[in-house]
């Protein structure tokens, strides 16, 4: 188990894409990771994080389960020892209006987009011995308030009230900030979409994932910044 004055982040959702990512940039800066997943095998990123020096453990929940999302900071506590940085990266994106949404629907996305990251803060608060930090992964359309994604994006617009209110009650012992991504080279929405959306953006271009990661690692390092929400969407977020 690690000390309580190393550097332990917890991060959802990280088996694959972004948290994926966001994970290996931490590794690789001197943090151990305790790698969240559900049904993504976390084997091929636990040895990479290994190689590098660094301590890497896999806590498997689904969290869309209120008990599996509560047995979380306990397992990381246990096998990494007290957490000092979560990132709230895990998401779920389903296209559907809001005419459409039903009760499955609208308990998915709020439980795995809103719920769990408002939970696991919590959870990270009360573990947390001092100088902790939460990062939130949004989204930049929730400056935005027409969505064939209603529901997805109502919970992402949730999550930001949440960095908001969070930033503020968790303080001074705690920062809490988020950033607010836009179209990116992981993007799985309509191919022809999104080149016709790109020459209509400010700078023109998808957001690199090495320009989130940066970002995170900017936060992480920054002791002065709570309550902040970084757009990284090519100027999308002013139209």
């Amino acid at each position: 188990m690690s000390s309580t004055n190393q550097k332990n982040a917890l991060i959802t959702g990280a088996a694959k894409r972004i948290g994926r990512e966001i994970a290996m940039k931490l590794a690789k800066n001197g943090w151990n990771i305790a790698i969240h997943h559900n049904t993504s095998s976390p084997d091929e990123i636990l040895a990479e994080i290994k190689s590098l020096g660094v301590e890497a453990i896999s806590i498997q929940a689904d969290l869309n389960n209120d008990a599996e999302v509560k047995k979380i900071f306990g397992e990381a506590n246990a096998k990494l020892g007290e957490i000092n940085l979560l990132v709230n990266n895990a998401s779920i994106f389903e296209k559907c209006p809001y005419q459409e949404t039903n009760n499955d629907i609208y308990e998915r996305h709020m439980n795995i987009n809103f719920k769990a990251p408002f939970f696991l803060s919590q959870d990270f608060a009360y573990q947390c011995s001092s100088n902790g930090q939460i990062i939130n992964i949004s989204d930049s359309k929730t400056t935005q308030n027409k969505s064939k994604h209603f529901i997805y994006l109502l919970s992402k617009k949730l999550l930001n009230e949440l960095t908001d209110m969070t930033a503020i009650d968790l303080a001074p012992k705690i920062r809490v900030n988020a950033i607010c991504v836009g179209i990116t080279e992981l993007s799985e929405d309509n191919q022809e979409y999104l080149e016709k959306r790109l020459p209509q953006l400010p700078l023109e271009r998808k957001t690199k994932i090495s320009e989130i990661t940066e970002a995170v690692l900017y936060l992480a390092n920054s002791d002065y910044l709570t309550g902040q929400k970084i757009y990284l969407d090519a100027g999308e977020s002013l139209l």
